[in-house]
């Protein structure tokens, strides 16, 4: 299963000595080389993988292909926002840890998460950067003129004729 992000760089974005409080059972604090293979730091890594396609396969804005593809500062940006997501799984598997840093980290998870499905943010795929843009579509003036065939159109000698915004 890939992530997309590895243990060495959640250990360059956050405290090696916290992680290794947050994955011990016992009092002993795992060393920054047991880190790198530490089966809850892998499973904190697929897990926040795994909640970011679900946030961002909703409207097939990005596909797992596109996220893997990424390259410079948006594959950097999700490396971040994986590290941020799996530090707050860790910090909830030990919740009296530091409650408030808990909160706080997974509310920036989840706004991460909730801009990235919502096109606030993009990452920079040539599919996505017009995301959050709104588009204008509907049918043309011609068409409204030519093809509804409404009553009016229908029995022009009864009804005045149709006048449209801007005529004179």
């Amino acid at each position: 299963m890939a992530t997309y992000a590895s243990a060495a760089q959640l250990l360059e974005r956050y405290d090696a000595r916290d992680i290794g409080d947050l994955v011990s059972d016992t009092d002993d604090q795992a060393s920054p080389i047991d880190l790198l293979t530490h089966p809850l730091v892998t499973t904190s890594l697929e897990d926040a993988s795994g909640a970011i396609e679900a946030s961002l396969l909703v409207g097939n804005r990005y596909t797992p292909t596109e996220l893997e593809s990424l390259t410079g500062n948006s594959k950097s940006f999700l490396e971040r926002i994986t590290c941020d997501i799996a530090m707050s799984f860790l910090l909830c598997r030990r919740p009296g840890f530091d409650a408030d840093r808990m909160t706080a980290q997974m509310n920036l998870a989840e706004m991460h998460l909730e801009r990235l499905r919502n096109g606030e943010n993009v990452l920079n795929l040539d599919d996505q950067r017009d995301a959050g843009n709104p588009t204008v579509d509907g049918p043309s003036l011609v068409r409204l003129q030519t093809h509804l065939h409404l009553v009016r159109d229908r029995v022009s000698n009864y009804y005045p004729g149709r006048r449209m915004p801007g005529d004179r």
